[in-house]
């Protein structure tokens, strides 16, 4: 007939039990951090992802940044070196007339360069006239402008022109050439 199931008393264990297996216990724990393992790792792949879509939008955005700012210098400095070009075509500094070329380049400075110091140099780098001195007092003699070996100015352009800042203040700004 049908034999009942067996009773602890006849050492015969279930039909379920075997030895070496794990306890309900320890199943349980495995199939939790079966479960948490795999949601912690797209979790963390996930953030990871994100991060660096943000380092690259960061990226992107300081890019756009400086070159919008590059533009904005490039236009300051082409607007400036307009002024300089203008004064550089004066017919009082052509006629060497620096007493009234002085009246221009004062009046000039004061509305686009203000802070700034006008000086004119000779091709052997010799003041004719510095803005930041009173007019007539005696301008400084260049020690050195040419290197030996070298036939004319750094850079290879004359500038008779040439904006320097005040005292270490201001912008310095761009030399033109006749």
């Amino acid at each position: 007939m049908v034999q009942a199931s067996s009773d602890a008393g006849d050492g015969k264990r279930p039909p379920w039990y075997a030895p070496g297996r794990l306890s309900l216990r320890t199943r349980l724990l495995l199939l939790v951090v079966a479960c948490v393992v795999p949601l912690l790792a797209f979790s963390l792949g996930g953030q990871y992802l994100q991060y660096r879509e943000a380092v690259a939008a960061t990226g992107r955005q300081t890019l756009e940044l400086v070159r919008s700012m590059s533009l904005v210098v490039e236009q300051e400095l082409r607007a400036r070196m307009v002024a300089l070009e203008v004064l550089a075509l004066s017919p009082t500094l052509h006629r060497d007339d620096f007493a009234a070329f002085r009246a221009e380049a004062e009046a000039v400075i004061e509305q686009q360069f203000p802070g700034s110091n006008l000086i004119i140099l000779k091709e052997d780098g010799q003041q004719l006239m510095n803005t930041l001195l009173p007019p007539g007092t005696s301008l400084p003699v260049p020690r050195t402008w040419r290197r030996p070996g070298r036939s004319s100015p750094p850079g290879g352009r004359q500038s008779p022109i040439s904006i320097s800042a005040r005292s270490g203040r201001g912008p310095w700004l761009p030399s033109t050439s006749r």
